[in-house]
Order: structure tokens, then C-alpha cells, then sequence
């Protein structure tokens, strides 16, 4: 792709009309040579897109594999230039910038071994809608959600509809959409042109999709305004959403086919809302080949979010005097003086390494990413005996639960681990060997794809 490919708005009048694309030599040995243009929406503005002749298909600006790709300069044709991500480099069918390369879906289902769609002899075809999604390399935001896009596409063909594929008004990255409205109350009103632009874009992405893939209950509520089936994956936020605005978690939770919890305390909390199929399936993890060599002294280590439901305040509270490395940022970083902010995935990853221990103290927590992550490098984690946690920790096998709220408590866990080298060394193991068991990539897809066949009426061959 070049590096300054650029995009042609579409104007009124004659502009609109079907004109042909450069012939781009298919996956079959054919040009897909038959494609005509219709508009669309690219970052709140209308550009055309291109579809296929002879399988319709979107070419997905509104797909984003951001975790792998470079960003490309668009020109919206006013002068003004904005960075998205760039089509992606392996899709279910194949795309290139000007026109829509021919794939044999069908072989591809053989390859992948996968599951057939609805439309006879093609595999599958999931558009994942969510709010957080990678930008760029090393991005953050929505990175478990991309962990599984690309782990789901050597089974079946996703595209991904993120914020970054239409006009999010600036609220749907940075602290989310439910912590940015309550920061500023006044950007609620926003929330509906959000999810306008949110329900254009996902339309447009799912023509010719067998089911839609939502990430949090407002990207459930735009799945249902599609009339395609969907499924729907509750997280920590969403929880607190359904408790301030009862009626609207229903409404989303009642129309999908299966709803997926990342733990357990999710799951429960979905039934009460009025979901019917309700599955339980977490957030995947690699394991690294080994799980390092923890540094002397030995210290306790937290990577994560600066924030009150995190438990920050207690842990800065409860290890005064004990060797601590804290990485992340939010709203409490001036009252956490000694945290170094995020920092790249291979630094975070020679820290986990390095780390004695581990603390995830968490007020409440939907799942836990970073105790899985401490998990699978083999450490023993102190955590909150709260929501997603307990699904991962073991008291006293895998690591230590400790009451919310419990500095002292906190600590004494704390002391406990870094004095006695056995004690980590044997719950380090067991962590290690849980997470490789319950929570492998494999497990996750394969449990994914199961929730897929389910809700699209297919089955899995």
C-alpha cells in the first residue's frame, strides 16, 4: 500500500454515479474487475466504498487492525488530513486499496476449519463492533478485543467497526464513554450523535454479515438496530451501566441471541438483567516461554489503571516502606508520585518478568487482565477478593485474596510473600500452569465459535 494513499470524497450530482475499478487480480487467479462505489462514513464524513460485483462486500475502512498496521494519510478533499489505521494485511477476503480482491471462501473454510455461514458454502462472517480498539501500534485501548479479533480470523472473517470508524465526538476513547460523560456531564449530550454515526457505520459493515459481534452494552444496542443476529460480550463497565440505567440493559440483553461474560460475577449479573443464553468466557493470555527471573530485592509490582476501583490508594497505603513499581496512569497519577505511566508492551512484559509479586487490589473488578497477564509469567498475585479475581485466583493456591478496602489486610499479604521465596515460587506455579489450563487463546476461541454456531443457528464441521 502507498504510504499517501488518499480517498476521494463523493460530491453530489454526477460524482455519485457507478464507475469502474482498477482490476485487481483475486485470490482464484481473477480480476475482480465488476465493483461500482457507494457513499459512506469515514470519521463523520461520506467517502465511497467499493463493492464487489460478484460477492458484495465493504471495503473496510471501518475495519480496523491497528495492532499491525501502519497509519495512511487521508485526504477528506478540504485541505485537512487525518491519520487512520491501514487496511489490514489478512483478512477472510482479501482487500486492496481501489478494489475488492476475490476470495474462495469456501476453501477457506476447509483451510480454517472453521464454521460455514448462513449463505451457502462461505465461512462465516462476524463484524465485531466496539468502542475501544487499538489506534496504533502499542495502543492500549481495547487491546484484549484485538487479542481476539486476530486469533478468531484464522477461523472465520472478521471485520471490526471501531470508534475510529465513524464520528465518536472525542468520548469514546481516553476514560470511555461512561467515565468522560460523568468527568463532563455535558458531553452526555453527544451520546446520541454517537451512536447515530455508530448505527451508520455498523449497517453499512454488516450488509452481508452472518452475525454481529458487540463489545459492551452500547455497542449491543447499536447491533440491535442492524435486524442481523447478534451476540453480545459483557466487561467490567458494563455492570455499572445496567445498575444506572436498568431499562436500557434489558432492552440490548433481551434482543441477543448469546450473551458472553468475561467472569462469572458478569455472567450472573446478565441473567438478572433478563439475558437468556448466557456463556462465561474469558479474556485469552499467551504464555511467554519462561517466566523470567525475578531482581533483587524483591519487590511487588502494579500495571494498570490510576484509579479508585483499582484499589491504588490502598495499595500506596499499605506498602509504605516495601519495594513497589507501579506503571500506569488516570486520575490519581499526582497521588501515586512514583508511577512511571504506561509504558511499551515489552517493557511491561520485562517487568512482569522481574516482578516478586503482584497486586491487583481492586475495588471491583469485571475480569483482570493484568492477573492474568502476572499469571502467566508464573507470579503470585495479591488480589481483591472482588468480581472477575475470584475467578482467577485461588486463595492460597494461586495467589492471595484479601478483602477491598483493607490496607492492613493488604500489606500483611504482601509481607507474607515477599519474606517467604517457597511460598511465591509454589503459588508462582500454579498460577502459571492454571492460566496455560482455563485460559488459553485455543480455549477462548473454540468456546467463541461454539457461542457463534449457537446464535446464528450453524454448526461447527
Amino acid at each position: 500500500m502507498e504510504a499517501d494513499a488518499v480517498v476521494t470524497p463523493v460530491r453530489r450530482g454526477a460524482d455519485r454515479r457507478d464507475r469502474p475499478a482498477r482490476p485487481v487480480e483475486g485470490a482464484c487467479g481473477r480480476a475482480a474487475t465488476d465493483a461500482r462505489t457507494r457513499p459512506a462514513v469515514l470519521a463523520g464524513r461520506r467517502v465511497p466504498l467499493l463493492l464487489s460485483g460478484t460477492r458484495r462486500a465493504v471495503v473496510p475502512y471501518v475495519v480496523r487492525a491497528a495492532e499491525r498496521l501502519p497509519r495512511v494519510r487521508v485526504d477528506d478533499g478540504r485541505g485537512d488530513a487525518h491519520l487512520h489505521a491501514g487496511l489490514p494485511a489478512r483478512l477472510g477476503r482479501s482487500v486492496v486499496l481501489g478494489g475488492v480482491q476475490a476470495t474462495d471462501a469456501s476453501s477457506l473454510a476447509e483451510r480454517r476449519g472453521g464454521i460455514r455461514g448462513l449463505r451457502s458454502g462461505l465461512v462465516m462472517r462476524v463484524v465485531v463492533l466496539t468502542t475501544s480498539y487499538p489506534r496504533w501500534d502499542g495502543d492500549a485501548a481495547g487491546r484484549f478485543v484485538a487479542d481476539a479479533v486476530e486469533r478468531l480470523r484464522a477461523k472465520i472473517e472478521v471485520d471490526v467497526v471501531s470508534a475510529q470508524s465513524f464520528r465518536h465526538f472525542g468520548i469514546a476513547y481516553g476514560h470511555g464513554v461512561l467515565e468522560n460523560v460523568k468527568r463532563s456531564p455535558w458531553l452526555g449530550a453527544l451520546v446520541p450523535l454517537m451512536l447515530g454515526s455508530f448505527v451508520h457505520a455498523a449497517r453499512d459493515a454488516a450488509r452481508d454479515a452472518d452475525l454481529l459481534h458487540a463489545h459492551w452494552l452500547p455497542a449491543g444496542w447499536v447491533a440491535a438496530r442492524t435486524e442481523k443476529p447478534f451476540v453480545v460480550t459483557l466487561h467490567g463497565t458494563d455492570v455499572m451501566l445496567a445498575e444506572r440505567l436498568p431499562g436500557f440493559a434489558r432492552a440490548v440483553l433481551r434482543r441477543a441471541r448469546v450473551v458472553i461474560g468475561v467472569s462469572t460475577a458478569i455472567a450472573d449479573a446478565a441473567r438478572r438483567f433478563g439475558a437468556h443464553d448466557v456463556r462465561v468466557i474469558p479474556n485469552g493470555v499467551d504464555l511467554p516461554a519462561t517466566g523470567g527471573t525475578e531482581s533483587e530485592p524483591p519487590h511487588v509490582l502494579y500495571a494498570g489503571r490510576l484509579s479508585k476501583e483499582k484499589g491504588v490508594l490502598e495499595l500506596v497505603q499499605a506498602a509504605r516502606g516495601l519495594p513497589l513499581v507501579v506503571v500506569g496512569d488516570g486520575p490519581l497519577r499526582k497521588r501515586v508520585p512514583q508511577a512511571r505511566g504506561f509504558v511499551p508492551r515489552d517493557e511491561l512484559e520485562r517487568l512482569y518478568a522481574e516482578a516478586a509479586v503482584v497486586a491487583c487490589p481492586s475495588r471491583r473488578e469485571g475480569f483482570g487482565v493484568t492477573c492474568l497477564e502476572a499469571m502467566a509469567y508464573g507470579k503470585p498475585v495479591v488480589a481483591g477478593d472482588v468480581g472477575g479475581l475470584r475467578d482467577l485466583v485461588v486463595d492460597g493456591e494461586t495467589g492471595l485474596l484479601v478483602p477491598p478496602r483493607d490496607p492492613p489486610a493488604l500489606r500483611a499479604a504482601l509481607e507474607r510473600l515477599l519474606r517467604d521465596r517457597d511460598l511465591r515460587l509454589r503459588l508462582g506455579a500454579a498460577a502459571r500452569e492454571r492460566a496455560r489450563a482455563r485460559f488459553s487463546w485455543d480455549r477462548v476461541v473454540d468456546d467463541t465459535l461454539a457461542a457463534y454456531a449457537a446464535a446464528s443457528g450453524t454448526m461447527s464441521r
